[in-house]
Formats: C-alpha cells, sequence, structure tokens
C-alpha cells in the first residue's frame, strides 16, 4: 500500500492528485480553488502542518487533523469514515460532506462546522463529543441520522429532515437550537420520529430538547407508565433559566400509544412540583402522525403526552432497621400502604423497600413480621425481664421496654418472662403470645418511658409526588438483650455450665435412672438445656428435679424423644436465700413481687 509523505512546502495545488495515502507531516498546503485530492486511504495532518482546503479533499475512509496541526480554508470536504481533530480546526466557509455506506465517528475536538451535509448510504454520524454547526445541516438522503448518544448537537439551521432523516437523541444529547419569535422546529426522535417545535415570545435563547422512550413516574426517573400515555417524553431545557414563554409543539406516531391512551381526550403534560400536571383534554391533531400543543411554558422540565384517564403514581421508599445494632436492616417484612393509595412490598436483606403506588392523596404505611418466632429469643432473655422487675438490673431503653412486653399489654410483668420460658419449653398454647413476632416504630418518632401509645405506622397526608426515607425501627418482641441475638456470642467471657452424668449399661426391659450435676450452681442466674433421645431404645418415663436448684415441673418440657429445660432467677447467686411468693408463684430475692 503506498503511502504519501510530504516533507516541504507546498504552495499549490491546481491538478487533481490520487494518492493513497495523504499525509502532511510538519508542513503547509495549500489547495487552491478547483484543485482536487482524491487519498485512496485517508487523509493524516499532524506535526504542526497546515493544510489549507479552498479546493476539494475527497478520501472514502478517515481524516485525522492532529498533534499541533491546523486544518482551515473554504473549500469541500468528502468524508467516507471517521473526522478526528484533536488539534486546530478552522472551518471558514467549508461545507463538509460525510459519504459511504459506513458510519462515521466524529470527534470535533471543539471546532465547530460551518456546513454539514449527510449524503450517506443506510449510515449514520455518531458523535464522539460535543459538536457545533454555525450555519447548516442538511439531510440529503433516506436512512440517514445523526446518533448524538451521550454529546450534544448545536446547530444554527436543519434541512432536508424528515421520518427517515433526522437526530436520534438515544443517550442523554440534546440538539440546541436558538429560539426567538419564529417557529423552530426540532427534527428529533429516538427510535422513530419525534419532532419538537417550540416559538419563544421572551427573551431569545438557546434550548435545547432531547426525546426519549417510556414516561417515568419522577419524570427523570422511576417505574415507566404502562397505560393511558404516548411511551415517549420529551426534555427541553434553556441556557439561561427564565425569561421563557414558549408555545410548545409535539409529534407522535399511533404505534407508540400506551393501551388505554384516548387521543380524543388528551392533553400536554409538564412534568412539574415532583408531578405531572393535568390540562384541559381535548382531540389531537393529525392523522398519524398526531401533535398537540401547549402554550404559556414559562419554566421547563419533561413533557409527555397523557389522555384523561392517565392515573399518576408515586414511590415510596423507606428502610426497616434493627434496633438491636442500629445497622442491620429487618429482611422479609412486609409494609402495607392503605387509604387513598394501596400497595404491597417486602423489605430485602437491607432492610430496604419500595412501593410504587397509582394515584395521589392519603396513605398510611404499615410494616409486618410474624415469621421465625423465637428468632433471637434465649433464657437471657426471661431474665432480664426478671432482673428489670425486681429492681437488680434496670433497664431504661424504650425500645427493649418494648421488646419486654410480650404479650402487648402495655406493660411488663413476671408473665411476659413466663412467656418466653414456656416458649422456649415449646408449649403450643403459649405460641398465640407470638403470633406478632416483631414492632415497628417510625424512626423519627421520640419515644419516651414509658413508651406505650407510640405509633405503629407511618401516615402521608396529600402524597402527591415521591416519598423517601419512610423508614421505622424494628423490635423483635422477647429479644431484649440484644448480645444474645447471636448464639456465638451467648456466655462469652464465663466459665461454661458443665452437666455431669454417671455411664451406665443399658439393658432392655430396665428401668434407668440417670443424675444430672454440675458445678458451681451457685453463680447460676439462668440456663436453658435440650436433650434428645432415641424412643426405638429409650421410653422416658418421668423428669424429678433435685433439691440442687429451685425447680419444679414447669421447668421441664417433655416429648417422646426429647427434654427440655429452661429456669431462670433474677437474683443470683442470692437464690438459696430466696422464698415462695404467694402472690406469683416465683422465689424472689428481695421478697418484692414483679
Amino acid at each position: 500500500m503506498k503511502k504519501y509523505l510530504l516533507t516541504c512546502a507546498v504552495c499549490v495545488c491546481l491538478v487533481h492528485v490520487a494518492l493513497a495515502q495523504f499525509t502532511n507531516k510538519g508542513v503547509k498546503v495549500n489547495m487552491a480553488p478547483g484543485s482536487t485530492i482524491k487519498a485512496l486511504d485517508g487523509v493524516v495532518n499532524t506535526s504542526g502542518g497546515t493544510l489549507n482546503v479552498d479546493g476539494t479533499l475527497n478520501t472514502p475512509v478517515d481524516l485525522s487533523n492532529t498533534s499541533g496541526a491546523t486544518l482551515q480554508g473554504d473549500g469541500q470536504y468528502y468524508i467516507g469514515g471517521d473526522w478526528t481533530n484533536s488539534a486546530t480546526f478552522n472551518a471558514g466557509t467549508a461545507t463538509i460532506t460525510f459519504i459511504g455506506d459506513k458510519n462515521s465517528n466524529v470527534t470535533s475536538g471543539g471546532g465547530a462546522f460551518y456546513n454539514l451535509n449527510l449524503n450517506k448510504t443506510g449510515a449514520n454520524i455518531l458523535l464522539a463529543d460535543n459538536m457545533a454547526i454555525s450555519n447548516s445541516l442538511d439531510f440529503q438522503a433516506a436512512d440517514n441520522y445523526v446518533v448524538l448518544g451521550d454529546y450534544n448537537l448545536q446547530a444554527a439551521d436543519i434541512t432536508g429532515y424528515d421520518a427517515a432523516r433526522h437526530v436520534r437523541t438515544t443517550g442523554a444529547g440534546f440538539l440546541v437550537r436558538t429560539v426567538n419569535g419564529a417557529p423552530v422546529i426540532f427534527p428529533v426522535g429516538n427510535t422513530n420520529y419525534n419532532p419538537a417545535t417550540l416559538t419563544n415570545a421572551g427573551t431569545s435563547d438557546m434550548y435545547r430538547v432531547r426525546v426519549a422512550g417510556n414516561v417515568l413516574n419522577n419524570g427523570y426517573s422511576g417505574t415507566a407508565f404502562t397505560s393511558n400515555a404516548v411511551d415517549r417524553t420529551w426534555f427541553v431545557e434553556e441556557a439561561a433559566p427564565g425569561g421563557s414563554d414558549l408555545s410548545l409543539q409535539l409529534q407522535w406516531n399511533g404505534s407508540e400509544e400506551l393501551p388505554g391512551f384516548d387521543r380524543a381526550m388528551s392533553y400536554l403534560s409538564h412534568f412539574e412540583g415532583g408531578i405531572w400536571d393535568n390540562q384541559a383534554a381535548g382531540a389531537a391533531g393529525g392523522a398519524d402522525p398526531y401533535t398537540l400543543s401547549r402554550t404559556g411554558v414559562t419554566t421547563l422540565s419533561p413533557f409527555a403526552i397523557l389522555s384523561d384517564n392517565f392515573q399518576p403514581t408515586v414511590d415510596i421508599l423507606g428502610r426497616i432497621i434493627w434496633k438491636g445494632d442500629g445497622m442491620s436492616g429487618v429482611k422479609d417484612a412486609t409494609v402495607t400502604a392503605s387509604g387513598d393509595l394501596n400497595g404491597l412490598a417486602a423489605t430485602d436483606v437491607n432492610g430496604n423497600y419500595s412501593l410504587t403506588l397509582a394515584g395521589n392523596g392519603n396513605v398510611s404505611l404499615v410494616p409486618a413480621k410474624n415469621s421465625n418466632v423465637l428468632n433471637g429469643l434465649n433464657v437471657g432473655d426471661a431474665l432480664a425481664i426478671q432482673q428489670h422487675l425486681v429492681g437488680i438490673n434496670l433497664i431504661s431503653d424504650p425500645y427493649a421496654w418494648i421488646a419486654m412486653d410480650v404479650n402487648r399489654s402495655n406493660s411488663i410483668s413476671t408473665f411476659d418472662a413466663v412467656l418466653i420460658r414456656q416458649a422456649l419449653l415449646g408449649h403450643p398454647l403459649v405460641m398465640n403470645y407470638f403470633n406478632k413476632s416483631w414492632r415497628f416504630v417510625p424512626k423519627d418518632f421520640p419515644l419516651a418511658l414509658p413508651p406505650w401509645g407510640f405509633p405503629e405506622q407511618i401516615d402521608l397526608t396529600g402524597v402527591v409526588s415521591n416519598q423517601t426515607d419512610q423508614d421505622f425501627y424494628g423490635v423483635k418482641i422477647g429479644d431484649v438483650i440484644a448480645t444474645y441475638a447471636n448464639p456465638a456470642n451467648f456466655g462469652a467471657g464465663m466459665a461454661p455450665l458443665v452437666l455431669h452424668v454417671q455411664d451406665q449399661n443399658l439393658e432392655a426391659g430396665q428401668d434407668l435412672e440417670v443424675s444430672f450435676s454440675a458445678d458451681y450452681l451457685q453463680d447460676v442466674a439462668a440456663w436453658q438445656f435440650g436433650l434428645q433421645f432415641n424412643p426405638q431404645y429409650l421410653d422416658l418415663q418421668a423428669v424429678e428435679p433435685l433439691t440442687a436448684l429451685p425447680l419444679n415441673a414447669d421447668n421441664f418440657s417433655l416429648s417422646d424423644d426429647a427434654i427440655r429445660a429452661v429456669w431462670t432467677f433474677p437474683a443470683a447467686p442470692n437464690w438459696r436465700k430466696a422464698r415462695l411468693c404467694s402472690a406469683c408463684g416465683l422465689k424472689h430475692w428481695p421478697l418484692v413481687c414483679g
């Protein structure tokens, strides 16, 4: 492949020159009017060179202007590939025409074009940075698009556009034009052609427009509507906020109308103040495509086409936090929304929930969780309640008071400790008291002592826009001692309680008496114990409490294959001094009934 490298000054090129590749490296090249250079393998202007194009420069592939070079002149360019400018480009009155059947990536490098023509065969211009066209953009062939992606295109005049040739706003990029008293068309589309026409009776300004698929309940974000709207959003912005008095006309196609949309009773809506606003409904103009207009627009943000049966939605977001550590989320809680807006959501592993609700008005948020009722419960929680009641270890945290109120009676009593012990023993009737295993308090509500009467829901009034930070604290009923919620931490730093039992030989038909004993019982305040056996070989006859601890039958739960035991005593190590209380049937030290 031949490449021609210019390394000396060339003042005038008057003849047609056909080159494999035209490379200007550091010299000044002047192309006079009427002259032509056709470079079959591209054009490279580099190393501080100057290429002055007053004639015609043609390449079916790429042009690159780089490394301190200057590209200038008032001539004609025909480019079949990419345009890459990272140096100086002075457009003058030149016309750049993109040709060929392949897409052209255009990096303007901040150098504005004067005239730009698009005359490709079923191919497009793809912007690689922001582009400006100071005079005219002309679409000269069908199936030609300027695809913006995330970059802006500013153009003074645009001609030749229609449904098969226009500006495609496929990302965050806008088409930018000046709008004053005369109507200005923004020939934009996303996947189809959806132009917007702006007329400004206010202060002249630079306006920018892009169109995107879907109508989102939060304008720029949120859930997409699935009915009663045109599935397009037009984003309209201005360079200098204020001073606008716009008339806005939007165009759409029948294929973009969502189910339920009634074009005979429709309106152009503006997302403002957190909601899609209502307007007087009327019939759309045109016959596929259709149009609707709105006047007196003074503030700018998303616009959409809705029908009078449109139902807006709002997103309500929040988090449920376990009050045990103030950080962890409560998973698998349900949050029910009721009132004018209704819905249901479940919390994820981080405690987050999200509700998308149709309509506006008042709504109440009520969390619930009733699964795994014994999660976090052990004998330490029952002991904590007893010690609080007899004044040994008073608890001042109002959330712990909620956890201690196992039967939800708005009080704390020895019955709550009994319920925990009996639940750990597996008594089925006791489990009825745990049919609501969690309670929830709005995070922003200041709890006092006693906390009774606290709200267990959040009430929102007049909801018309998205609501965030609707958070709750979650309290596990019966889980009083947070450190015990992790069984791996139970008893950490203390000597273990070791049970002793003698070895014996088993013989069929023989009664066997097994005695359990332990050391340091005088230091024990609470314990729970389970022993499982194989009923094929052993038949449990009875359990008899001995005198080492003040035990009775209520401390045990027996089944065909297991023995469970739970015991607490709030005044350890002084339980040996305790006496039976006639009021509650429990032993106390001191002699105070809870």
